[in-house]
């Protein structure tokens, strides 16, 4: 059995080999921000395949996409003109074929797949296109962005479909994009820079989570990684129940400075990371206004080296006006301080600049019976 030396050297050159690994760090594109998912992202997908697909729409990119197309699937084609129809959701006999796109020459039936299923009835959107299209050519292509799964790959097979993924349109729409790029369509260059980020973001997530190496460090050492990640729950879980007895142990000596007679308030623990003393509003129209808040600050593997006070003014609806009210008597108390609005309800702070030494109990207790006293002292609303 491996002794605690041992482990902790196993688990530290396990850190410098994640290191040394590549990583892809991915940015968020306005399609990631809208958050579409499922079948509506493919449907959203078909449009703007569409709309580039369309030589006289406003993007200026003429036939730029049905050549990366034909050129990506290496059919031979010359373009006499840019008269291209190009249609989505073509109702075909109780199916919809996600894009289809013709000329005088040839049609072109596309099966866009963003996920790894295909359920699709190939064989009849054949039909349809064969017994409502004239062209002379016709071309079927089942457009995926992650790879098909075996029986998909056979009905591809069995219907005659060409298989086209994203990946590889995409490397040929860029081979071509500068030989139709002017600074009149430079805004659809954006925007079709920001799709096709968009769906390698999503096929990269689909393959490998960052890289190929990645993923094969991860199944070389799932068990070391899985007990590195059991040791380390272990050590947080230590370190929060003795930061939440540190908070527990001082609340008790503060609470037992509390007049209960006099005073509306008490100190308590706050989501285990800090804790506050809320003055009961005044008017006992909401539950408080303004309180301390305050916390230990980690350094140096030293949990309690510094400890930290704000003010912080609650007061649903009325924020505002609370703090026009106390701003000007904190500040002139404490001068030294700094502004913040944050959290989910956009609570404000105070923040005392204020470092005090973690280790020193007595000097910390009395600054928050300061501040404490302080507030209660205060005006009300």
């Amino acid at each position: 059995m491996a002794s605690l030396e041992d482990k902790i050297e196993i688990l530290k050159n396990l850190l410098k080999e994640f290191e040394a690994l590549p990583k892809v760090k991915q940015r968020r594109t306005y399609l990631d921000i809208c958050d579409y998912s499922g079948r509506r992202f493919e449907e959203i997908c078909s449009r703007i395949l569409a709309f580039y697909f369309e030589p006289k729409n406003e993007h200026g990119f003429n036939t730029l996409f049905a050549e990366a197309l034909l050129d990506a699937i290496k059919h031979e084609y010359i373009f006499i003109d840019n008269d291209i129809k190009v249609d989505t959701e073509v109702y075909a006999d109780g199916k919809f074929l996600d894009i289809v796109l013709c000329n005088n020459d040839w049609v072109i039936c596309i099966e866009n797949k963003i996920d790894a299923g295909l359920y699709n009835e190939l064989g009849e959107y054949k039909k349809y296109i064969e017994k409502n299209y004239a062209q002379p050519t016709k071309i079927f292509i089942v457009l995926y962005l992650k790879e098909i799964k075996s029986e998909g790959k056979e009905k591809i097979k069995q219907h005659q479909f060409k298989q086209l993924s994203y990946m590889e349109l995409f490397s040929s729409i860029k081979s071509k994009v500068g030989f139709y790029y002017s600074g009149d369509n430079n805004k659809h260059l954006v925007f079709l820079n920001d799709f096709m980020q968009t769906l390698e973001n999503l096929q990269i997530k689909g393959e490998n989570i960052m890289s190929k190496e990645l993923d094969e460090f991860f199944q070389k050492n799932t068990q070391d990684l899985d007990e590195l990640f059991k040791v380390y729950q272990d050590f947080k879980k230590a370190k929060q129940n003795e930061y939440k007895k540190k908070l527990d142990d001082l609340i008790i000596k503060l609470n037992k400075k509390i007049d209960n007679g006099i005073d509306n308030g008490i100190w308590k623990q706050y989501n285990s990371g800090d804790f506050v003393y809320s003055r009961i509003s005044m008017s006992k129209k909401d539950n408080n206004d303004i309180g301390v808040e305050a916390w230990y600050e980690e350094k140096d593997n030293d949990l309690f080296a510094y400890f930290r006070i704000a003010f912080i003014i609650w007061g649903k609806g009325k924020k505002n006006d609370l703090w026009a009210h106390y701003e000007k008597p904190l500040r002139n108390k404490y001068p030294n301080t700094e502004f913040e609005s944050r959290g989910r309800d956009n609570h404000m702070f105070l923040h005392l600049k204020e470092k005090l030494n973690g280790q020193e109990e007595k000097e910390i207790i009395e600054k928050l019976n300061e501040c404490r006293d302080f507030i209660m002292g205060l005006a009300p609303i």
